[in-house]
């Protein structure tokens, strides 16, 4: 899941609502905080961009609360498709 994504799903009109954008602006952000490492920048503006829509959740009425993403994230049944779990993913940069 990326933003290129995200975009052509809103052009295919294959995001119908705030909440399928929600979850997908989710997806990105938990998806950077497993991939990248807790002292990069990419880590901490998953945190901020996680923040931003989960908040942006409750204003639309949405109960969702922190614990239950957190849970999302730091969940060891979690997992992703397209890689393999049992591989850890580091950036190829030095």
């Amino acid at each position: 899941m990326d933003f290129d994504t995200i975009r052509s799903s809103i052009s295919n009109k294959t995001i119908n609502s705030k909440m399928e954008l929600f979850r997908d602006m989710l997806l990105l952000a938990n998806n950077a905080l497993i991939f990248y490492s807790k002292n990069t920048r990419q880590y901490k503006s998953a945190l901020l961009m996680r923040e931003i829509v989960t908040e942006k959740l409750r204003e639309n009425g949405t109960f969702c609360t922190k614990s239950d993403i957190h849970a999302n994230v730091d969940s060891k049944s979690m997992v992703l498709p397209v890689q393999d779990p049992s591989v850890k993913v580091r950036s190829v940069r030095s």
